[in-house]
């Protein structure tokens, strides 16, 4: 039931607790086609869904990965938000650190979220790469896509991130 002060400035039909919801749901996203234009390699990716069960499709190996959210809404094929970059010694080990978060990734309270607030709808994505690639790849990938939970940038995007916070 509505307060008589929402009612009288904001309407009867207000849902405070929609309204709460929809907030809880919002992320930053950065949409900045000159960094996308910076980004001129090109990979083979694979993609997972992010389940316990798929663990054995998962290389052992070095490589480049990405978490993306597909909602599957009305079965669009390309509706996907690229949501972090990251690299990895072992992509195996790190596709089951997040399948088995709820025992991990202590300090790392953004992707505990994410993984809490989106588990059904999260895809692991690689490329495997030489390991002598793997810090100058994620960090052009990184300042690419500029992913919501991804907190750590190097040069001008970690300054410019930084600055407007």
């Amino acid at each position: 039931m509505s307060s008589a002060f929402e009612s009288d400035v904001w309407g009867a039909d207000i849902d405070w607790r929609y309204e709460a919801r929809y907030t809880m749901h919002t992320k930053g996203i950065t949409l900045w086609p000159l960094q996308w234009e910076t980004y001129a390699d090109s990979h083979d990716w694979t993609i997972i869904k992010l389940e316990h069960d798929n663990r054995d499709e998962i290389p052992i190996t070095t490589g480049i990965y990405t978490l993306i959210l597909q909602p599957g809404i009305a079965n669009h094929l390309h509706c996907s938000y690229l949501m972090y970059v990251g690299r990895t010694e072992q992509l195996r080990d790190r596709f089951l650190d997040y399948v088995g978060w709820e025992r991990g990734l202590s300090g790392r309270g953004k992707m505990r979220r994410f993984l809490m607030m989106y588990n059904d709808y999260i895809y692991f994505c690689y490329t495997l790469l030489d390991r002598d690639q793997l810090i100058i790849v994620e960090e052009n990938l990184k300042s690419a896509y500029i992913p919501w939970v991804n907190e750590k940038f190097e040069g001008m995007i970690g300054v410019a991130r930084g600055a407007w916070r």
